[in-house]
């Protein structure tokens, strides 16, 4: 699918520069009365990703159940895939041609905030609290960034050019990394495409490689693009996309516990979710399928005063004592 700024978020208000790692981890917002409300961030990303493309004999809805299965539907939908990124997982045997989609995402904004009603946030002035922008500067020379995979699309609507997909199954995860660690010639946006830099479905060379600390992971409940293909040789896409995510609450993301379980959100196929982003996709650059900019995205959370106490713990080096006494709770 074309996605995910995204995805994906960090709730945080200052650096603090954590013993254990060489980059800056960043902490949760400590704004508001954090011992007795939802705590919400608001948070700007932008991504750049491989995607798959239709071709329809007879124009109408398909649909298949699982990765594998044929497409069900009027007529004959042909797939369309980047060749390099596809022989890339052929060769790695990570995906065996069964992704639809898979990219790359830097956070370049994130801001402390309340909530006014329902799910709608309001910024709190002057509470930026991360912020990667310009030219490569961030804040406490952090990177924020993520891969997101796996991905497989259960359904495409294509009428002409115009086409509607709704994607199973993405996989997501952000790390905090080290200025020096990320290439940063795309900005926060990613560099240029390489199929050779993917080493792994979630693994992009010097981008996210498995160095730094891992602060979230999940997984998506719903995600639905409504566009139109610009092109098929090369792929290119126009459009908007909504995804609703669900954080692991017992994953190996520093943060993952106290986000994952708070359930929020309920997507439109009722599923609880986490985490609500929405974007916007712009044409591909630099030989990605897609380079997309978010309209923002918000996350919430319960911080009990255990939680925020494993937080501040976890800041100086000690997260992974606090992080197994409250899976085991």
């Amino acid at each position: 699918m074309r996605l995910m700024k995204f995805i994906l978020p960090v709730a945080l208000v200052m650096a603090v520069t954590g013993a254990a790692w060489a980059e800056t981890v960043p902490a949760f917002p400590s704004t508001g009365d954090m011992w007795n409300s939802f705590r919400a961030v608001h948070f700007y990303s932008r991504n750049r990703d491989q995607s798959t493309g239709y071709v329809a004999s007879v124009d109408g809805t398909y649909t298949r159940a699982t990765p594998t299965s044929p497409w069900v539907g009027p007529g004959t939908l042909t797939e369309l895939k980047d060749p390099a990124a596809q022989d890339l997982l052929q060769r790695t045997g990570d995906g065996g041609g069964m992704e639809s989609q898979w990219g790359i995402f830097g956070i370049y904004t994130l801001e402390a905030g309340s909530i006014i009603a329902g799910d709608i946030f309001k910024k709190i002035p002057n509470e930026i609290t991360y912020d990667w922008s310009g030219l490569n500067v961030m804040t406490g020379d952090t990177a924020l960034v993520g891969v997101f995979y796996d991905g497989w699309d259960a359904s495409v609507t294509l009428n002409g050019t115009s086409l509607i997909t709704q994607t199973k199954n993405i996989q997501f995860q952000l790390w905090a990394v080290d200025k020096s660690a990320v290439n940063l010639e795309g900005g926060s946006q990613g560099p240029h495409y390489d199929p050779n830099w993917r080493t792994a479905q979630d693994r992009y060379k010097t981008w996210v490689d498995g160095s730094g600390t891992l602060l979230l992971t999940g997984s998506s409940t719903y995600q639905r693009f409504i566009g139109t293909e610009l092109g098929t040789a090369p792929l290119a896409f126009d459009g908007e996309t909504v995804v609703y995510f669900d954080i692991d609450k017992n994953g190996p993301g520093l943060w993952d516990f106290v986000i994952g379980g708070n359930s929020f959100y309920t997507d439109p196929a009722g599923n609880q979710a986490d985490m609500k982003i929405t974007y916007d996709i712009d044409p591909g650059q630099n030989d990605w399928t897609v380079n997309s900019h978010d309209d923002g995205g918000t996350l919430f959370f319960v911080p009990e005063p255990l939680t925020m106490l494993g937080l501040a713990m976890s800041s100086l080096g000690i997260g992974g004592y606090m992080r197994r006494r409250m899976r085991n709770r």
